[in-house]
């Protein structure tokens, strides 16, 4: 006979259920979409609780999983807790210093991982989420409504998967002083504090950026007179982001573009989608080189070529309490996790890649990348049994992405704008102040 102990015990337990290549994981006491861990709130802690669900049924060899909810999560549609996150679990960096966020805001046993996991990626409810990876992400309207956000489905994905590298890097030009010209600003107090603007900066790049990247920022062209356009363009993760990602090497990440408008700040804004222009005037450029973020932060370590350039991804469907997951939302997490292998492959520039097969024994081979930080191409497989040549899988180098009047195309997607605000709350910021202080420290210390 089985105990009433047993039967809660039971009842509580995060127990995975593999469905294809995605693993559902039911919530029947409903613990899992409620929090009072304020500090981390509901994303990371939906994040932990499915993450645990997911090694009941596999072993810890996962770099990274990714969270989705059948639950509403209602009151604003698209507010926190709703909105998707980006959670660190480890620090992958043998130098210690944190080139994301600093905000391990929960130990890795609350996500049942003893050595591997590195990050975790919330997407939020199923329902706010287009069924169509590549399809705009939609986001409330004034007084009702939906209207687009400028970001696809696949792109938000991106995004938090990006928050376990970025942006919380600050920069020093040779003053000695920390800058943070390259992030997102409100260019206002802080919870009505006045802080240093390296800590209040957000965790995204400024709009004035020429980042190119899924983590804000546009693509900018000089016009010459003290005038710039602004694009938007093809998405992805910039030749800064890949240094930061370790694939680049810092000989090979050319200096990013940052334009300081006269406040010295850098810029919130919503990135500009594909065919979207606006011209800017500033009173100077800032060419922010990868030696400037090593003055602020020390060299990364491990540093290129000795880094991780593939990435072993669950993805799993957390199902709120007295509900079971339909066929459709297990295909619906499915079709994001086809999808998330192709975009990442492109998102690098072919440097890294990403397995999603829940089999444990599924290679995850890394791209070969010369000392350039240039991809290798295939070897030609040959001719097969007929007379038939296999022919090559010739992967051409993109090289260094450079800007371009319309931000480039991969030929089938539309990329666009990313609206601020992706759960990375007001507490990253209050808390970089003081990671930023101790690098300081740490650097004064050991010069």
């Amino acid at each position: 006979m089985i105990s009433t102990l047993l039967v809660a015990q039971l009842a509580l337990a995060q127990v995975g259920v593999i469905e294809g290549e995605v693993v559902v994981v039911p919530d029947p006491s409903g613990q899992g979409h409620t929090t009072n861990n304020l500090i981390a709130g509901l994303g990371s802690t939906l994040c932990a609780y499915a993450s645990k669900g997911v090694y009941s049924v596999k072993p810890d060899v996962f770099d990274a999983i990714v969270v989705f909810t059948t639950h509403p999560l209602s009151g604003m549609a698209i507010g926190s807790p709703a909105t998707p996150k980006g959670t660190v679990v480890r620090a992958e960096y043998t130098s210690g210093v944190v080139w994301g966020s600093p905000l391990i805001v929960l130990q890795p046993s609350d996500f049942g991982s003893p050595q591997r996991l590195l990050h975790c990626a919330f997407m939020g409810p199923l329902q706010n989420l287009p069924a169509n990876p590549d399809d705009d992400f939609l986001l409330p309207a004034f007084p009702t409504g939906t209207m687009p956000s400028g970001t696809t489905g696949i792109e938000v994905l991106g995004h938090e998967f990006g928050h376990h590298w970025m942006v919380l890097s600050a920069f020093d030009t040779g003053n000695g002083l920390l800058d943070a010209l390259h992030r997102s600003d409100d260019r206002m107090p802080l919870m009505g504090m006045q802080m240093n603007r390296v800590s209040a900066a957000g965790v995204h790049y400024s709009h004035l950026a020429d980042t190119q990247s899924v983590m804000y920022g546009n693509f900018i062209t000089p016009l010459g007179g003290g005038m710039y356009r602004l694009s938007g363009g093809a998405r992805k993760y910039g030749p800064m982001d890949q240094y930061f990602m370790g694939l680049l090497p810092p000989a090979m990440t050319p200096p990013m573009l940052v334009l300081d408008d006269g406040s010295g700040m850098g810029l919130i804004g919503t990135p500009l989608r594909a065919g979207e222009t606006e011209t800017v005037s500033a009173q100077r450029e800032v060419r922010v080189s990868v030696d400037d973020f090593v003055r602020a932060q020390g060299v990364r370590m491990p540093a290129f070529p000795n880094t991780k350039r593939c990435f072993r991804v669950a993805f799993a469907l957390a199902v709120q309490q007295g509900q079971t997951a339909t066929p459709q939302q297990i295909a619906m997490v499915d079709a994001y996790r086809r999808r998330w292998e192709q975009w990442f492959k492109f998102a690098t520039d072919r440097r890294g890649s990403s397995v999603t097969s829940l089999d444990v024994f599924a290679p995850c081979p890394e791209p070969e990348i010369d000392a350039d930080g240039g991809v290798v191409p295939e070897v030609d497989a040959g001719v097969l049994d007929g007379g038939e040549d296999a022919g090559s899988v010739v992967e051409m180098d993109s090289g260094v992405v450079q800007p371009s009047s319309d931000g480039g195309d991969d030929g089938r997607i539309d990329t666009g704008k990313i609206r601020p605000g992706c759960g990375c709350g007001a507490s990253d910021a209050v808390l970089a102040l003081a990671l930023l202080a101790l690098l300081r420290r740490r650097k004064l210390h050991s010069n």
